[in-house]
């Protein structure tokens, strides 16, 4: 079993041992990050933010996992716009 980034084919055959197809296949370096965004808006008090959040890809279940996010609300009836910012760490 090849754990690494590698490529190659599956074959699916009968009994009789005749190929029936062959299926090339990629496996793809891991990543070193996830990211995401997400948007919000509520239409009844007319309020809306957007966030981005960055958090690494652990490469051993050993490994701590982070993530890091940023946001910002805005709040147009109030003219009022607020921020956040976050970190966390599990183990």
């Amino acid at each position: 079993m090849a754990l690494g980034a590698h490529s190659g084919t599956l074959t699916v055959s009968n009994r009789a041992g005749q190929v029936l197809v062959t299926v090339p296949y990629t496996v793809a370096p891991a990543k070193a990050l996830n990211q995401s965004v997400s948007f919000y808006y509520t239409p009844g008090s007319n309020q809306g933010s957007l966030s981005y959040a960055v958090s690494g890809n652990p490469q051993s279940p050993l490994d701590p996992r982070w993530s890091m996010s940023v946001g910002v609300n805005v709040n147009p009836r109030e003219g009022r716009v607020g921020g956040s910012v976050g970190l966390n760490v599990s183990w």
